[in-house]
């Protein structure tokens, strides 16, 4: 399975069970272009990435 394919499952999930505002971990978030995609339209109450690269990081905050 691919990255694309596991955030559209994950989005569908999120879509029908989460509450309307919700918290969401991303652990190995990379530049969270991905996270941010998904999440783009969602009501998150708060959105905490994780990532070993600091590089990817600055990436994903300038993502978000």
């Amino acid at each position: 399975m691919f990255h694309r394919e596991v955030y559209g499952i994950l989005r569908g999930l999120l879509v029908e069970h989460a509450p309307a505002s919700f918290r969401f971990l991303d652990i190995a978030c990379g530049d969270a272009s991905a996270s941010a995609a998904m999440l783009r339209t969602m009501a998150i109450g708060n959105y905490v990435g994780i990532d070993l690269s600091q590089a990817c990081l600055r990436l994903a905050a300038q993502e978000l």
